[in-house]
């Protein structure tokens, strides 16, 4: 398994700190993918690669990032790729040979803002090489479909998030989602009043990942 790691220029203190965390993913390798700017600051001697520009959900940017950097973990010679963000915390390894099905992530939760997706999934993603080559054919028709869109003056569709457009794609090729292949806490973030508390809780009942983690402060609470 290689594990994919998404920063930005802003995310370069967390993935520093978190880079400790992410060698507990289980993975034989594990390559970074930055922004195009080359802002991005990675740990010394790892392996990198510039995919889109500094955006947040903005039209088809961030799903094609997704596209894209599972075409680059197809050039590995690994037979299962695990997409995370910067902020994720692993605790325990992902226990990727015991898939049930072709790809793996968290349910977050159903339909939302009249997405066509009936439901997302917050990273971590795990594909078998297999399907990531079928996931990138299909979410390049997605793209094109105009389904990603941002008109001026408006807010970006709902598939322009990176996690609808992932439960998205899984459902227009009729692939079942697991679950269960890991125990996680995922917030966006951890700014909401109890999301913190709940996160601590969750790592002391021992959960295998926990997403969301921006700020040095945080990681110490719940590692407290």
């Amino acid at each position: 398994m290689i594990l994919l790691i998404h920063t930005y220029p802003g995310g370069s203190d967390a993935l520093l700190r978190h880079w400790p965390y992410f060698q507990n993913s289980g993975a034989k390798e594990i390559w970074i993918i930055t922004t195009e700017d080359g802002k991005c600051v990675v740990p010394d001697n790892t392996i990198t690669f510039r995919i889109g520009p500094d955006k947040y959900i903005d039209g088809s940017n961030l799903p094609t990032r997704l596209i894209d950097t599972l075409e680059v973990g197809l050039a590995s010679n690994h037979d299962h790729l695990l997409v995370a963000e910067y902020d994720v915390l692993f605790f325990h390894p992902i226990r990727y040979k015991e898939m049930e099905h072709a790809v793996a992530a968290p349910l977050s939760g159903g339909p939302t803002w009249g997405s066509k997706a009936q439901s997302f999934s917050h990273c971590p993603w795990l594909f078998h090489r297999e399907f990531a080559e079928r996931f990138i054919a299909e979410g390049r028709r997605v793209i094109e479909e105009g389904i990603c869109t941002r008109e001026r003056g408006q807010a970006s569709s709902p598939e322009s998030s990176p996690d609808v457009f992932f439960g998205l794609v899984c459902q227009r090729l009729n692939q079942p989602i697991q679950h269960d292949l890991w125990r996680e806490y995922s917030r966006n973030d951890l700014t909401l009043q109890g999301h913190l508390e709940e996160a601590r809780e969750a790592y002391r009942n021992g959960v295998d990942v926990l997403h969301g983690i921006k700020r040095a402060e945080e990681l110490a609470f719940i590692l407290s």
